[in-house]
């Protein structure tokens, strides 16, 4: 186990803050920012500048520069036609590398559920390495939801889908952030830390026909920065106004 971090630990003091001041402040989970003190774990470079900044301490001066998370050159945007010819395998491959955060914004996560096998099992896992793991569905008998349904040609087929949704997830209930929106949602959002997949919702359209696109919070550049930014911003938005779902 690595030793703790005392000098992070000294900064979060001279602030007058809390583990669960500084975890509100980056929007991570209180037992993630335990870990980089108690455990001298690394946060992933974008936060830990992040909170660098917040603390008003140089970056080199909290986390040794033998970094054991090395810098990841940022995923290059890239946009799949649609939603059936992303690679099942990337899917996988985002949760299992995901260790601050997993948000997913959507109608229904039955086809996600049949996708990743294991899914349920791999956000609790997610959640157990210290990421924070919050879903947004849809309400089973929502307006919005049946709305969209019949804008997929499937009248209450949607409805059925999300209220399935819930049950699958009910077993893992307690290790993650469930909520449940009545919303006119444009898009299924999933991220991955600074990874994000966007699915917009189009009028006459399934889901699964419409294209998908990669973005990166860590890639600053004009054709993908603003978008993803905006993307997490959207997220943000519907988590606000969605309710905690109750079982």
């Amino acid at each position: 186990m690595a030793a703790r971090n005392d000098a992070l630990r000294a900064a979060i003091a001279a602030a007058g803050w809390s583990i669960d001041d500084v975890a509100a402040r980056l929007d991570v989970d209180a037992k993630t920012v335990q870990r980089w003190v108690s455990q001298g774990r690394h946060p992933h470079r974008r936060t830990r500048e992040q909170l660098a900044r917040l603390l008003q301490v140089p970056s080199n001066e909290l986390w040794d520069t033998d970094d054991p998370i090395p810098a990841r050159r940022p995923s290059a945007p890239s946009t799949w036609p649609t939603r059936a010819e992303v690679p099942n395998a990337l899917w996988s491959e985002l949760l299992d590398g995901a260790t601050e955060r997993v948000d997913i914004c959507a109608y229904s996560v039955m086809w996600l559920i049949e996708t990743v096998p294991g899914l349920v099992g791999k956000l609790g896992a997610a959640r157990r390495r210290g990421a924070r793991v919050r879903i947004a569905l849809a309400a089973p008998d929502g307006q919005h939801t049946l709305a969209r349904g019949e804008a997929e040609g499937i009248g209450t087929g949607l409805q059925d889908l999300a209220r399935i949704s819930w049950t699958l997830l009910a077993p893992a209930a307690e290790d993650l952030d469930l909520r449940q929106h009545d919303l006119e949602v444009p898009a299924s959002l999933f991220r991955f830390d600074d990874e994000l997949l966007w699915n917009p919702y189009w009028a006459g359209v399934g889901e699964r026909e419409a294209p998908v696109t990669r973005l990166n919070l860590a890639d600053t550049s004009p054709g993908n920065g603003g978008i993803a930014a905006a993307a997490a911003k959207s997220f943000d938005w519907i988590w606000e106004h969605s309710l905690p779902h109750s079982g």
